[in-house]
């Protein structure tokens, strides 16, 4: 009977040394990958540059290194926390730029967010308002359909003004493991991009903060994607005061979805 408890030894030492190496390859730190800074959208950079004294080239790195600092410490009030961009020493040529250019992006639909009525997103030009096919809301197949074509002897244009957002694509798994492993985290949070514009009718008077966002595991899977919004007054042009102050609410809610 011996040699049964000597496998079952072997097997538990196994089992275990297998679990060690496993559990190695990645530890608990949340890992945060900035944006790059073409994905910056702003249509106040001249009060901002006004107000700050700072060239257009500068004013968007204090931007980017603003929200990476404001949303690295919501991360860590979830744990253990790292910020590729902090850490990187060769801004262009680094690791940031090396993960950059080893993703792709695409702009997705806000979850939750309503199908464009007929009404608002179809017209015949030089013709009466027409209801697309009869229907009040537009169909899976009238969606992938944008832009403007002929029908009927009209010509019909598709505007679909649905709030959307940009999200990661990764080619492949192995860019997340091997940062994953790199760094000890079991989470990344990808800002894909940043948008500072005038706010529509609705907030009249204020700006509209659009901070887009992917999490992955450390396996390569989805946690989460999406945009957080949040809007400050039109009389704020202080670039310090709208990264670690405006920019706050979102960041939150993004450390939130961990």
């Amino acid at each position: 009977m011996k040699w049964i408890f000597y496998v079952l030894l072997f097997l538990s030492l196994t089992c275990s040394a297998f679990a060690q190496t496993d559990s190695s390859s990645h530890g608990n730190k949340i890992l945060l990958v900035s944006y790059e800074l073409k994905m910056y959208r702003s249509t106040i950079d001249p009060a901002l540059m006004q107000k700050s004294g700072l060239g257009y080239e500068e004013l968007r790195k204090e931007i980017q290194k603003g929200l990476d600092h404001t949303l690295l410490l919501e991360l860590k009030a979830k744990g253990e926390a790292k910020s590729v961009l902090q850490n990187d020493t060769n801004y262009y040529n680094g690791e940031l730029a090396h993960i950059h250019k080893n993703i792709s992006y695409s702009y997705e639909l806000m979850p939750g967010a309503e199908k464009a009525e007929d009404e608002k997103g179809v017209k015949k030009i030089g013709g009466k308002l027409n209801k697309l096919v009869g229907k009040n809301k537009a169909t899976s197949e009238d969606e992938e359909k944008m832009g403007t074509w002929v029908e009927d002897g009209q010509v019909v244009s598709r505007i679909d003004n649905r709030e959307k957002y940009m999200k990661t694509k990764i080619f492949s798994n192995k860019i997340i493991k091997d940062l994953c492993s790199k760094h000890q985290a079991k989470t990344i949070v990808f800002i894909n991009q940043l948008d500072i514009l005038q706010a529509d009718k609705e907030f009249s008077g204020q700006r509209k903060v659009k901070i887009h966002y992917t999490i992955f595991n450390h396996n390569g899977q989805e946690i989460a994607s999406g945009a957080e919004v949040s809007y400050f007054e039109t009389t704020q042009n202080d670039p310090k005061k709208i990264v670690y102050e405006e920019l706050y609410k979102p960041c939150h809610a993004i450390a939130a979805k961990l």
